[in-house]
């Protein structure tokens, strides 16, 4: 009859959420649902404060050029008044836009950075601090559990009164490892739920803070552009009355000018600068003699890659068909070379 008592006697066990071993598996489960959504946080957290920190120096350089449009906006003033005036509203955009960027990034760190880092500082933290508390009571269970068993084992009046104080001593462990389970496992279920909410509240904050960001730029940017975009097209119309072809680089116009191939324009940078020499170093005068008939130059808008120019046969082509003497070719050779 006596042994049976130690099962049935605590009546806290089937009350409280069930027996230890239930209490104890609830716990680990809990606990893992914990760890993951902890190691989401930390991930996101960590990288978010690489984030942060890659914003701020950005922020350090963007406010660098946006001094130097002030300065220079300050040094063509006397000489060029629309050249000034440019570099004087681009560094006053300049300096908006770094502004909104600081804000963003003080907004994902209230926001974002910081409520994770509590999480992880604290309630995780104290989280696991009231598993190891129930770990150490569910051991003492264990232990108390197993000296009522040794004791069960033996025969005698001696044996039967310490049965029956293994049994209140084990009872009393029972209802504080009990105890210890539920708010264990009610600790878990405020941290796992805190953790989450403010996971999804974080990255809400987020997008509003880009929003917010975009917007406010897209406002300033809107206002400033419709005068400077009068004033582009103004350049335009200037550097069309020099005759200087919408869309032409230097190179196009130097091929151009002496009836030389223009390479692509995505060509290697060598027959680049190898062309441009031996353009300049070509006379005028020259051009009026008769020679062999040329492709024009030709632009490509496409992003693949032509053949390069073969500017040592192009020479001599060129050079072999001019009616110059023979030292002046040998000149023209070398040059190229």
């Amino acid at each position: 009859g006596r042994g049976m008592r130690g099962a049935s006697s605590p009546s806290v066990a089937g009350g409280a959420g069930g027996t230890p071993a239930f209490l104890q598996e609830t716990v680990r489960r809990h606990d893992l649902k914990l760890s993951e959504t902890s190691r989401i946080i930390s991930d996101l957290y960590q990288k978010g404060s690489i984030y942060s920190d890659a914003m701020l120096d950005d922020i350090v350089e963007g406010r660098k050029l946006a001094n130097s449009f002030v300065v220079y906006s300050d040094s063509t003033a006397a000489e060029d008044a629309r050249m000034s005036s440019t570099f004087d509203r681009l560094g006053k955009y300049a300096h908006s836009f770094e502004d909104n960027r600081q804000r963003l990034h003080d907004t994902l760190h209230a926001q974002f950075l910081q409520p994770f880092d509590w999480i992880l500082q604290f309630d995780v933290k104290q989280a696991k601090a009231t598993i190891d508390e129930f770990d150490k009571a569910f051991s003492f269970y264990q232990s108390a559990s197993l000296k009522v068993r040794q004791c069960q084992r033996s025969k005698g009046a001696t044996d039967m009164r310490a049965l029956e104080e293994a049994e209140r001593a084990r009872d009393t462990v029972l209802a504080n490892t009990i105890q210890k389970g539920d708010e264990t496992i009610r600790q878990l279920n405020k941290v796992c739920e805190k953790a989450r909410l403010c996971l999804l509240k974080g990255l809400w904050d987020s997008v509003s803070a880009y929003h917010n960001y975009f917007t406010q730029g897209l406002a300033e940017i809107s206002a400033m552009f419709p005068d400077l975009e009068q004033a582009r097209q103004a350049v335009e119309k200037e550097i069309g009355a020099l005759a200087i072809p919408a869309g032409m680089s230097v190179n196009s116009l130097s091929s151009s000018a002496t009836g030389l191939p223009s390479p692509n324009l995505t060509g290697s940078p060598q027959n680049t600068s190898r062309l441009r020499r031996s353009a300049l170093q070509l006379e005028a005068p020259r051009l009026t003699h008769s020679s062999p008939s040329l492709p024009p130059p030709v632009l490509s808008n496409s992003t693949s890659t032509a053949p390069s120019v073969n500017l040592k046969t192009t020479m001599r082509t060129y050079i072999n068909n001019d009616p110059a003497s023979l030292s002046s070719r040998k000149r023209r050779i070398a040059s190229v070379h």
